[in-house]
């Protein structure tokens, strides 16, 4: 069987819109009726059995698939086959380093100017951040192979766009930028939602996510709840997509303290966890997670560690092993050893966390331990000074600037009672170099939050003289 004569490119970026507005095939071929016999299929079926063999397949056997003729009878089928195969691998428990190098045995075989190759960046940026390397981003993104690559014009050049802007949104919130991360992923949201690209749910989702690590957990909780309430797709990806919201809505209202809140996303998840767990089975290690938090929260201490200690045998059983959830349930169980008065078994748990999550390269979780590791100093038995230097060293490793003002805090709050003035200025220039990495509104909501509310009205006058005479614009008074 030949290959079917090259789409026109009117129809060949019909295709490609079709799967940017969608990014399932049964939806594809339903939006551009006539698609499937026009990239040489016989009906609509072989091309879905097609695009389900890409998904369910072995990787190692996908290349097979694509060149095929008799399975990809096109460019463009062999173009969508591909990019449902790198979709595919960034949902699966399938590390950074295999998937780039699957995305390496696909490329070669596709033309060096298709759309796959822009959205095979947006996920390899993804696994970039995912892995500790935000910074590398930027330089992928400027790199000739994307200028390769890019398309220039029409509705596919807006998709394009706005799959890198989603990119560089995220690499800015995992390097702790989060004004430049809500500044980008605001812009891209703003194209993508304009023309109904499927992305613009995944930038929603990274939003939710910058207001729930920035304490801002209403505008968190809200998006989530616009983000859930969309139409689901009723397929095996859109359950899990709906159970994995769920389970960070209910993350966020335990951080945020919200019982009720974090009980009915709880609750909803484990409604929908039998519909997919066989495929995504890390979402059962999360729930365990979320059920032993909000126990804690709950004060039903018994149950909370039960829970968490289930999690944390699951999360080691599933096959690879999910260590960003290890670590995520290790830190649970720190702060449960904290609410049990159980210091010196905190302090080493969380000691040991924070070398394993650096080892691993999981730096969100390594942040979490490092804020952990500040609440000693405001406890009711408090480590020596050289402790506190030790942890002063070591806390810039913290890159979320709404933990990193938590954990300033608490030391500045030690440094109140314990240390001299020079300390404490030194803790204010850092809580006043944060400013630059948040928007104003947040900015001023944790300062509020972890200095001004935690220190007498004339301690914090005090604070706010030192920092007028740190601050430049405002030593030079009015122009």
């Amino acid at each position: 069987m030949s290959y079917a004569p090259p789409m026109p490119d009117d129809q060949q970026d019909a295709a490609w819109i079709a799967f940017a507005r969608t990014e399932w095939y049964t939806q594809i071929s339903n939006a551009v009726p006539g698609l499937a016999e026009r990239i040489g299929y016989t009906n609509p079926e072989q091309f879905h059995n097609t695009m389900k063999m890409c998904l369910n397949s072995s990787p190692e056997s996908v290349v097979n698939i694509l060149l095929d003729p008799q399975l990809t009878p096109s460019m463009t089928a062999r173009e969508l086959g591909a990019a449902f195969f790198i979709r595919r691998l960034d949902y699966e428990a399938i590390t950074s380093q295999q998937s780039s190098a699957y995305c390496r045995l696909v490329s070669p075989y596709l033309p060096v100017h298709s759309p796959f190759h822009g959205y095979a960046l947006f996920h390899e940026c993804l696994r970039l951040c995912n892995s500790g390397l935000p910074t590398a981003v930027e330089e992928i993104l400027n790199s000739q192979a994307n200028e390769n690559s890019s398309i220039t014009t029409g509705a596919l050049s807006i998709w394009q766009d706005s799959l890198f802007g989603c990119a560089r949104g995220v690499a800015h919130f995992f390097s702790g930028d989060y004004k430049a991360s809500h500044q980008q992923l605001t812009r891209s949201l703003h194209h993508a939602s304009g023309l109904d690209f499927i992305v613009a749910s995944t930038i929603r989702f990274r939003l939710a996510q910058l207001y729930r690590e920035s304490g801002q957990f209403e505008k968190a909780l809200s998006m989530w709840g616009n983000y859930i309430g969309q139409p689901g797709d009723c397929f095996q990806h859109g359950a899990a997509q709906l159970v994995a919201s769920h389970l960070n809505a209910a993350r966020c209202a335990i951080d945020g303290k919200l019982k009720d809140r974090a009980n009915s996303e709880v609750s909803k998840s484990s409604q929908l966890l039998h519909k997919i767990v066989s495929d995504y089975p890390r979402l059962q290690g999360y729930q365990y997670l979320r059920e032993g938090e909000l126990a804690t929260l709950e004060e039903r201490y018994e149950d909370g560690e039960r829970l968490l200690r289930q999690a944390l045998d699951f999360f080691r059983s599933i096959d690879p092993p999910c260590h960003e959830g290890l670590l995520e349930t290790k830190i649970a169980l720190g702060t449960y050893a904290l609410f049990q008065d159980d210091l010196r078994m905190a302090w080493a748990i969380i000691r040991s966390l924070i070398e394993e999550a650096g080892d691993r390269g999981c730096f969100p979780m390594r942040s979490r331990a490092l804020l952990l590791q500040t609440w000693f100093f405001i406890s009711s038995d408090p480590p020596t000074r050289v402790a506190f230097d030790n942890v002063l060293e070591r806390i810039h490793m913290i890159q979320n600037p709404a933990l990193m003002m938590h954990a300033l805090g608490n030391l500045l709050s030690y440094a109140v009672n314990h240390l001299d003035e020079s300390d404490r200025d030194h803790l204010l220039h850092r809580i006043r170099g944060l400013k630059s990495m948040l928007e104003e509104s947040c900015y001023e909501q944790l300062y509020e939050q972890h200095v001004a509310n935690r220190f007498a009205p004339a301690m914090e006058e005090r604070f706010e003289r030192k920092f007028e005479e740190n601050d430049p614009e405002t030593a030079m008074g009015p122009a």
